[in-house]
C-alpha cells in the first residue's frame, strides 16, 4: 500500500498528542515509543492518569 500523504516530522512534533505522550514519559519515566504503548499504558495504568489532570491540558 503506498502513502498518500504523511506528516512532516515537525508537524508530529507539535501535535497535542505527541505533548501528551512526551508528558507522560517525563512524569512516569516510562518509554511509550507509539500510540499502541501509549494506549496500553493509558488502559493499564488509568489511575495514575486520572490522578494527574495537568497531562490532559
Amino acid at each position: 500500500m503506498t502513502l498518500m500523504w504523511q506528516p512532516t516530522p515537525a508537524r508530529v512534533a507539535d501535535t497535542l498528542l505527541t505533548r501528551f505522550t512526551a508528558a507522560a514519559e517525563r512524569t512516569y519515566a516510562r518509554h511509550l515509543p507509539d500510540y499502541a504503548a501509549l494506549h496500553r499504558w493509558s488502559i493499564d495504568e488509568r489511575e495514575q492518569l486520572r490522578n494527574r489532570p495537568e497531562l490532559s491540558q
